[in-house]
This record gives structure tokens, C-alpha cells and sequence, in this order.
């Protein structure tokens, strides 16, 4: 259902009953299969009853999850926008051409960014509604089961401000430049009245989200792990973004711990991780749009202990000159690790916490950049690169936050306040989960690596990149291992705007994704 204006003025409330077929959303646990795909439409009224709102709640987590070409959820969401930002590049293993002017290029594709945007306002819509109909419901004669109402107000409340966060931190006026951080929202009241919606600045549409997470509080859903701990966890995120360095330390303490579970969506091969189907071992016609950025490679080749690459090159690779960045030697044979047949690929290895695993393959297309399609990296101009490998199958777990997020949070507020030692300690903390030696207070202090994500003068694109940036000692530190412990997480392109880090083409790429015509031609509240 697309949830743009244009659209939403001319219907009566419709909701769509979504598949849930083949994944499920906590950690831990399947949930039964008993949704049919997409087969009835029914009128909103007759939603506001227990049975209805535990199917529409169903529904809603399964519009969360979907993926794949015409997914979506979450995954689609963070997937783009890792394309959009640093984290990934176009062209090392092929790309659907229309792709070209989607991320990383100007002008971009406004037809991508249409769909992006219903993506993000469905969600939203959908949290929204579950928490209207508890509301409804509760008071027109009260739910008869208690733990109905929890779950569809934790879970709407959920998805409202997880959707409002991501829509702060990914989203920008001026449809084609996007340069104006924030976004709009209509809700279904403002619709029902003939408004049409404010558009919010980063820092109130972060409220806003904080408003949805706090009242995650003191609700148990029954089937989500450390629900309150999870709720202070993405607090904290959004207090950091907005420089409340106070707040995002209280809320960081009371997130999740080390040996909690992270939260994630749990995948089948029937709806599979999108990261795998796009960006990692496989998708439909063996070509990956994205693979990371070049300084993910590099952060390898410096140390190994972040990550084995595990290469598919054969002898004949070899033969005609392409080099191995492996240190395993190659693993193409069917049945063995590496393969992409094979089931838990790196489930033979010594370290099952890396931080970085990779897995090369033989460059498809000319141009390794992709973008503007010319000038290759230079010091990855060997025939081989590397996509991927936290996502080896198509039922791998896609991990949303966990308890490494807060130590970082932690980190970089003791550093801010010139507490490097306590800064140093939660670095230290995720970096031995991962098997990496832990730093010293000197190395801290010596921090300086042009190659890394805390600079924008190492590993760029092209001649024409001009930024000189560089961040070292301390908050250098804290960003690079920000950049290594989150990636593919949906952070980097805030904190390329934090810091003012840009790795793209001629230091030109400054902006958010555009919020597109389809909203910005008939809201006069959005910046032209």
C-alpha cells in the first residue's frame, strides 16, 4: 500500500492483511505461519476487536521484515541507505543499470527514492494505527485479555518510532539534493481533518521517536527479548545523534548489556537477509549491487584479527593474474568453506566473533568505483575484490542494535569529556568480544589512520576528491571503531554528517536521500 498523499486523500482506511510467510522478528523465536499472503482487504472499522488487532500486529512485523526486490521492511531501508552513504559501493561485481543514478551520483534517480519513502511512511503508518486501534478499543469496553493490549501497543509503538528515528537520521528536503536534513509526516488524523502534515527537523522528528521508545517502557510484550533494555538502547542512539551526550550516557547504562541478545529478524530462505540476497554470496543473477567501500578491505589487511577473507578465486584466477588477498588459500570446491553452496560457510573458523569477515570473488564489470562509472581504486585494482560475509545465508539473523552500540555510545560521551581512560575501556570491551587486541591509553592518544572512516584524505574516489579532514587521537578512535562495529547498521550516514566525513566524489556528496515529487509537490510545508 503506498502511502503517499496523493494516494491516501482518495481512499477510505484500507488495511492490508501482509504474508508473514517464512520469518519471524525476535531473536530467539519462529512465530507460527498462520497469515495467508495478501488475499482480502478489509475495512479499517472492522479491524477494532482483540482477534483482528493480534492479526493486524502479525501483519505489521511482517511489512517490518520483507525483503528482496520488492521488499519493504527494515533490511530495505538499511540496505539502500548503506548504498546511499560510505558504507557501500556500486560496479565491483556488475549492477542493474538503473542503479547507477540511484546512489552515489548526481543527479539521482527520483523513482528510488519514491518507493524508499513509502517504505518508511508505511511503517510508520502502520505503528501508528495499531497504537489508534489499542486506543479505540480500550475505549469502546476494554480489552478482555491484557497481554493482546501489550503486545499491539509494544509493538506499534515500536515501529512508530522506529520509523520517525530512521526517517531523522536518513531523510532531506529539496527533492533533488536533498541537502535540507528531515522529513514530513501526515498522520491519519491530519488526513481524516484535511491537513496536511508539518515537516520536522532531525532533532524533533528524534523526540518525537523518543516519545514512541518511552512508552516501550514497563510494557512486556512476551515475545521480544530484554524489551525495556532494547527501548533505552535506541534511546541512547537517538540522544547521541542529537548531541544530548547526558542523556544518551543515562540511557546507554540502562540499554543492552554484554550477553544480551541483540534484536534481530530471523530469516528463511523463502524471505531471505537482504544484505546476502544483494550485497553478499548470492542473489538471482550472481552480480552484487553493493560491496563495502575499499577502507573495509583495508581495515583487514592491517589487522587479520578482524576478519577472514574467505576467497572463491580459483587455480585459473591465479593463472591469468589475479592476486589473493585470502590467507587460507582457495576454497571454491563445492562442499567446502567458501563456497557459496555451503551451508555456514565460516562455521569452521577459529574466531565466531569477527568483526569484519569478508569474501572475494573475481571483479565482473570494468570500472571497480562505479561511480560515474570511471577510475578505479588504485589500490584494489587487482581483478578480485570482496563483498560482505557477517550475512553468509539466506537465513542469517539481520541484527538491528545490541549491546555493542552502547558501549560505543558510552565511549564517545567519556571521550567528549576528556575521560579518555573510561572512553577506552568500552572500546576495549567490544574489541576483545570480536578476538582484537585491546588498545592502550598511548595508542589512543597516537591514533592517526588516513585510510580509515575518522578521515575523508585516504582511500577516496577518484583524483577529484578534495576533503582534507582527518580526525586522529581519541574521537578518531571512537569514530573509526563506530565505522568497523556498525556497519551495515543504518548509522554511518549520521555520523558522516556529525563529523562532516564524506568519502564520495569530489568531497560533493553532502546530502541526505530527497524526499521525493510525489511529497514535495503538494506539501508547501516541506523546504523548497
Amino acid at each position: 500500500m503506498k502511502l503517499n498523499l496523493t494516494i491516501m486523500k482518495n481512499i477510505k482506511l484500507i488495511i492490508c492483511f501482509v504474508s508473514i510467510l517464512g520469518f519471524s522478528l525476535t531473536s530467539c523465536e519462529s512465530y507460527v505461519q498462520d497469515i495467508d499472503p495478501l488475499l482480502n482487504q478489509v475495512e479499517g472499522d472492522d479491524l477494532n476487536n482483540e482477534t483482528s488487532l493480534q492479526l493486524l500486529v502479525k501483519g505489521a512485523k511482517g511489512q517490518m521484515g520483507s525483503t528482496g526486490d520488492q521488499g519493504e521492511g527494515i533490511e530495505r531501508i538499511i540496505w539502500r541507505v548503506a548504498g546511499f552513504s560510505d558504507e557501500m559501493i556500486l560496479g565491483a561485481f556488475g549492477s542493474a543499470a538503473d542503479h547507477i543514478t540511484f546512489v552515489q551520483d548526481l543527479p539521482g534517480n527520483l523513482t528510488f527514492y519514491e518507493e524508499d519513502w513509502n517504505n518508511y511512511q508505511l511503517l510508520r503508518f502502520l505503528g501508528d494505527d495499531l497504537v489508534r486501534r489499542v486506543g479505540f478499543i480500550d475505549a469502546n469496553g476494554g480489552f478482555t485479555n491484557e497481554e493482546i493490549k501489550g503486545n499491539a501497543l509494544w509493538w506499534g509503538n515500536f515501529l512508530g518510532g522506529l520509523s520517525r528515528m530512521y526517517l531523522a537520521d536518513h531523510w532531506g528536503a529539496r527533492a533533488t539534493v536533498g541537502d535540507s536534513p528531515g522529513a514530513s509526516i501526515t498522520t491519519s488524523e491530519q488526513l481524516a481533518n484535511g491537513e496536511i502534515g508539518s515537516f520536522f527537523s532531525p532533532n524533533e522528528l528524534r523526540a518525537l521517536a523518543r516519545d514512541k521508545f518511552n512508552a516501550l517502557v514497563g510494557i512486556d510484550p512476551g515475545d521480544v527479548p530484554n524489551p525495556e533494555k532494547l527501548a533505552w538502547s535506541l534511546i541512547a542512539r537517538t540522544y547521541l545523534f542529537d548531541g544530548l551526550y547526558t542523556e544518551a550516557k543515562s540511557a546507554a547504562e540502562q540499554g543492552l548489556q554484554q550477553g544480551d541478545e541483540a534484536f534481530s529478524i530471523i530469516h528463511t530462505p523463502i524471505n531471505p537477509n537482504q544484505m546476502w540476497l544483494q550485497s553478499g554470496r548470492t542473489n538471482d543473477d550472481g552480480e552484487f549491487i553493493f560491496s563495502p567501500h575499499p577502507r573495509f578491505i583495508q581495515y583487514v589487511l592491517d589487522d587479520r584479527k578482524e576478519g577472514e577473507i574467505i576467497s572463491e578465486l580459483n587455480q585459473e584466477n591465479l593463472d591469468n593474474g589475479i592476486a589473493s588477498r585470502s590467507l587460507r588459500g582457495l576454497e571454491s570446491n563445492s562442499g567446502e568453506p567458501g563456497n557459496a553452496a555451503t551451508n555456514n560457510p565460516r562455521i569452521g573458523l577459529l574466531n565466531q566473533n569477527e568483526r569484519l569477515p569478508l569474501w572475494e570473488k573475481e571483479i565482473t564489470t570494468a570500472s571497480v568505483s562505479g561511480i560515474n562509472g570511471a577510475t578505479q581504486w588504485s589500490e584494489f585494482a587487482t581483478g578480485a575484490n570482496a563483498t560482505q560475509d557477517i550475512y553468509t545465508s539466506a537465513d542469517s539473523p539481520f541484527y538491528i542494535i545490541d549491546w555493542r552500540e552502547m558501549e560505543l555510545i558510552l565511549a564517545e560521551v567519556a571521550i567528549r569529556d576528556e575521560d579518555n581512560i573510561t572512553g577506552l575501556t568500552h572500546i576495549n570491551n567490544v574489541r576483545t568480544f570480536h578476538g582484537l587486541d585491546a588498545y592502550t591509553e598511548t595508542q589512543m592518544v597516537a591514533y592517526d589512520n588516513s585510510k580509515g572512516g575518522a578521515s575523508a584524505v585516504g582511500i577516496g574516489v577518484k583524483a577529484t576528491l578534495s576533503a582534507t579532514i582527518n580526525y586522529t587521537g581519541p574521537l578518531g578512535l571512537l569514530i573509526e571503531e563506530r565505522d568497523k562495529t556498525l556497519f551495515l547498521k543504518g548509522t554511518r550516514i549520521v555520523d558522516q554528517a556529525r563529523f562532516d566525513l564524506w568519502h564520495l566524489e569530489g568531497n560533493v556528496f553532502k546530502f541526505y536521500m530527497p524526499i521525493p515529487r510525489s511529497e514535495t509537490d503538494i506539501n508547501p510545508n516541506i523546504p523548497n
